[in-house]
């Protein structure tokens, strides 16, 4: 299982937060292709039927 800086399983959370509750939002770290550093990710995450969930999630910007 993929696990962030934290030790979350933030796909396997989102799938279980999707099928049990409908819908929900995850916090996170992930790392960021864009800037090549572990950063915060909010995603959240919407149960479709009982076979699909739908994910969308952006990063945190850090302070200046």
């Amino acid at each position: 299982a993929v696990r962030d800086a934290e030790g979350r399983q933030p796909v396997f959370d989102g799938i279980r937060l999707a099928l049990t509750q409908g819908q929900g939002w995850l916090d996170y770290l992930w790392p960021n292709a864009q800037t090549s550093r572990i950063q915060r990710k909010i995603t959240y995450v919407l149960r479709i039927d009982d076979r699909t969930v739908c994910g969308s999630g952006y990063y945190k910007l850090d302070p200046p």
